[in-house]
């Protein structure tokens, strides 16, 4: 089933913690986009529980005049360590649903 979630994890709107959580990323996400970003904004996720939670994330951004789709997976380990950014997949769209990503 590539692409698709596995479980049942439903899109969800984002909640405090993943946008302070994507926001922590930002140096992380820029160095992974080679651009400076100046607005970063998480619009929706999924989350699956593992050994911590994996958060499959629709994030919008702006560098320069363009605003850019991108989806990220970030993983947040259990017992409070930092959450780390993954992997992000580029040219995406709005309308694009938000999968799994490995």
């Amino acid at each position: 089933m590539a692409g698709k979630m596995h479980g049942s994890i439903s899109t969800s709107p984002v909640t405090d913690e993943v946008q302070e959580i994507v926001q922590s990323l930002k140096d992380r996400i820029e160095e992974e986009l080679k651009r400076k970003v100046e607005f970063l904004h998480a619009l929706l996720h999924r989350a699956q529980v593992v050994a911590g939670i994996n958060y499959f994330v629709k994030v919008v951004y702006v560098a320069g005049n363009a605003a850019e789709c991108i989806h990220i997976l970030v993983i947040k380990p259990m017992f409070g360590q930092k959450p780390s950014l993954v992997k992000i997949e580029t040219n995406k769209k709005l309308s694009d649903e938000i999968t799994y990503i490995v």
